[in-house]
């Protein structure tokens, strides 16, 4: 980084990735004439430093750190929404649906058998239905759609996800 500082020393927002352009002054690994000093970036810098010769983040929050040990947390849900429309999800997560207004999922497995209707609960951040899907075999389907408690409306479409192993 030390290499792509400007004649002062100072950071630049951009470096130069191009072939160079000498008459524009423009040279691969040096300021591209972008904000300098970008006082962020000097920040940034120093904590690196200082992180480097700590062999740690100095930024690392401390009570995260205790509890994940640098290790990802294992999310037993999976999360739908209408931007996340998948179609498999991995055997032994629950099923968690998250949308925008109150809603009834309506729903059953390997064709709309055992049907059941689950209601949303207002998590303020949106509205919730929990499908205990977990136990459910690999290769099972289910299928479902919406029932909108506000509007009395039906989605009018249905959807479907299969089970995969869990690996998968």
């Amino acid at each position: 980084m030390t290499k792509m500082t400007g004649h002062g020393g100072l950071l630049p927002e951009q470096v130069w990735d191009s072939a160079a352009i000498p008459e524009r002054d423009l040279f691969p690994g040096r300021p591209s004439g972008s904000a300098m000093p970008l006082v962020w970036a000097h920040g940034e810098f120093v904590k690196l430093c200082h992180s480097w010769q700590l062999g740690y983040p100095v930024d690392r929050p401390r009570a995260t750190w205790k509890r994940y040990q640098g290790k990802a947390p294992q999310i037993a849900y999976t999360l739908w929404r209408f931007r996340w429309r998948f179609r498999q999800m991995p055997t032994g997560n629950e099923l968690h649906f998250l949308l925008s207004a109150p809603f009834t999922v309506h729903w059953g497995v390997d064709g709309w058998q055992d049907l059941i209707d689950t209601p949303s609960e207002d998590w303020d951040l949106g509205h919730v239905a929990i499908l205990p899907t977990q136990k459910m075999a690999p290769g099972t389907t289910l299928q479902f759609t919406f029932y909108w408690r506000d509007t009395g409306q039906w989605q009018g479409e249905d959807f479907s996800i299969t089970l995969q192993g869990e690996n998968s």
